[in-house]
């Protein structure tokens, strides 16, 4: 679908601020072997947040998080700056912890799996929770499903202590395992209240544009 007005504007502001940032070569490798450890890195909650820049940075990627514009409606971005970096810009839409890590490693799906190189055109996801039909989406999705639940996802029930056992045998944050659950059964009010904020965390580390 033809990306809007708001959608454009924002990603023009990302790209306007990691043209500012350096970063090491792309090395699509070594990004595949982070995105297979960030959801380990990030089990203990939001607090991590602050470290993904200088991570992502160090694989070759520029990580921007930027608020979206009122009616953008958008989770993220991939796209690449015409010196050759690589980019991914986040939005903090739902405020959720869970989506935001989702995100993250749906972008670097589409670079890991070369989806999208200097030349090609950028890559806007609008909203990831909804069902997906471009090959290349779904295909970031199931990357992204496989770097968080090694193996395949599986749980017992949908009752706290299994939510906790399940996270700490995929050593991920519980907010993973429960946004797995909502998107899984489309009930997205199962314990919402256990998934943490991250807006507040990235601008209190000045890390949010």
């Amino acid at each position: 679908e033809p990306i809007t007005l708001e959608q454009t504007a924002w990603l023009a502001h990302v790209r306007r601020i990691a043209s500012s940032q350096t970063v090491d070569p792309f090395d699509r490798q070594a990004l595949g072997a982070l995105a297979l450890e960030l959801p380990r890195i990030l089990r203990d909650g939001p607090d991590k947040l602050i470290e993904l820049p200088k991570r992502l940075a160090g694989c070759g990627v520029v990580l921007v998080f930027a608020e979206g514009l009122r009616g953008g409606k958008l989770d993220g971005a991939v796209t690449y700056l015409p010196d050759g970096r690589p980019v991914i810009g986040l939005t903090t839409r739902g405020d959720r912890f869970d989506g935001l890590l989702f995100t993250l490693l749906h972008e670097c799906a589409h670079l890991a799996l070369g989806h999208i190189r200097r030349d090609s055109v950028s890559i806007i996801d609008d909203d990831l929770t909804e069902p997906q039909h471009d090959p290349k989406e779904i295909e970031a999705n199931d990357q992204a499903s496989a770097w968080l639940f090694p193996g395949g996802f599986e749980i017992d029930s949908r009752s706290v202590p299994a939510i906790v056992a399940t996270a700490s045998r995929y050593q991920v944050h519980s907010s993973v395992v429960i946004g797995r659950i909502q998107r899984d059964s489309g009930n997205w009010k199962l314990h919402r209240n256990k998934i943490p904020k991250v807006r507040a965390h990235l601008s209190d580390a000045g890390i949010l544009s």
